[in-house]
């Protein structure tokens, strides 16, 4: 939650208040999109984000190449993005919580 300063003209102030509230809905959809995700979805969007090559998630997770994009395709269309780097983007705003963080690595 932040704070807005005491605007003399209530047109701004009503736009900063707009602007906060589609900042915060979006970022519930977000994390609620994020929340239908299993976990080894979940660990697939940790290494993609991270940058990891699907060759590279496969040996990492121990699965195949193809299920690491089946699982990276249902993972897209949960989180609504289209491009990888709308999945960045996402989870980016996600922060932590998506497991985009370097220090919250699990151990495999």
């Amino acid at each position: 939650m932040s704070f807005l300063p005491k605007q003399d003209d209530p047109a701004v102030a009503a736009e900063e208040v707009n602007t906060s509230i589609l900042a915060f809905n979006e970022a519930n959809r977000l994390e609620a999109n994020f929340l239908t995700l299993t976990p080894r979805e979940r660990q697939v969007m940790k290494f993609v984000v991270e940058g990891l090559l699907n060759k590279q998630v496969a040996f990492k997770l121990n699965i195949s190449e193809i299920t690491v994009k089946a699982h990276r395709g249902r993972l897209m269309r949960k989180m609504n993005a289209r491009t990888l780097p709308d999945l960045l983007y996402i989870a980016a705003r996600l922060g932590p919580a998506s497991g985009s963080a370097p220090n919250e690595l699990p151990a495999f």
